[in-house]
């Protein structure tokens, strides 16, 4: 909805978080609190969520591929899985983002057979290396030239999470100040969930998270 983190790259710790009134928080807020107010939302705790999408109770739930084969078997071809959609913001169609993870595999300096280790991470973090995962452990590969494998690109799960990180997705930032982010979201997200930000208190709420993601006060 406007907001940034850490600048336009992620990596400008002094930038910080700004998700407050001058980067649509106000509004970002409001409409969170509306969603949650609306007696066919429920909040995804202890796999409330999945559990229900295997009942008929919920009809849409975000999840993520490791949830793909236990859902696949409880609703066979009952079963769509998209990227995030749009929503309404402050009058303004929003696309919904998700943070987008990495991992990387290292070599440790002092092994004992450096070239045979560095050989070996290559290969763990090769094409091949991804496309074997996906078919023995169905982890959806991160390699761009695999999407468009034929078995990978004709499997709804796989697509839609492709679809997420290229589209509705942006980097999660690893730069040390990452850390204020967990706490206050977390403590934020589960006010919203519970009905306790409301039209009357949503903008004292945003301004109480933006002073605790920004340090002040902590």
């Amino acid at each position: 909805a406007g907001g940034t983190m850490f600048g336009e790259d992620g990596t400008d710790a002094a930038a910080g978080i700004q998700f407050g009134a001058d980067n649509g928080g106000y509004e970002a807020a409001l409409k969170m609190s509306q969603l949650a107010a609306n007696p066919n939302f429920k909040n995804d705790a202890d796999g409330l969520g999945i559990a229900g999408l295997k009942t008929g109770d919920v009809g849409a739930a975000f999840s993520g591929s490791w949830d793909a084969a236990g859902l696949r078997e409880a609703l066979g071809d009952k079963l769509g899985a998209v990227q995030l959609p749009m929503v309404e913001i402050g009058g303004e169609m929003k696309q919904m983002m998700s943070f987008a993870g990495s991992k990387a595999v290292g070599v440790n300096p002092h092994s004992s057979n450096p070239g045979v280790a560095v050989k070996f991470a290559t290969f763990l973090a090769s094409k091949d290396a991804q496309k074997a995962r996906y078919e023995m452990r169905g982890v959806i590969p991160a390699a761009t030239e695999l999407a468009n494998d034929e078995v990978v690109k004709n499997d709804m799960i796989a697509v839609a999470e492709i679809n997420t990180m290229a589209n509705t997705a942006i980097l999660q930032p690893t730069i040390p100040e990452m850390s204020k982010y967990w706490t206050p979201m977390g403590t934020f997200g589960g006010l919203v969930a519970n009905g306790e930000i409301t039209e009357a208190n949503y903008k004292e709420q945003v301004d109480q998270m933006m002073a605790s993601l920004n340090g002040e006060g902590l």
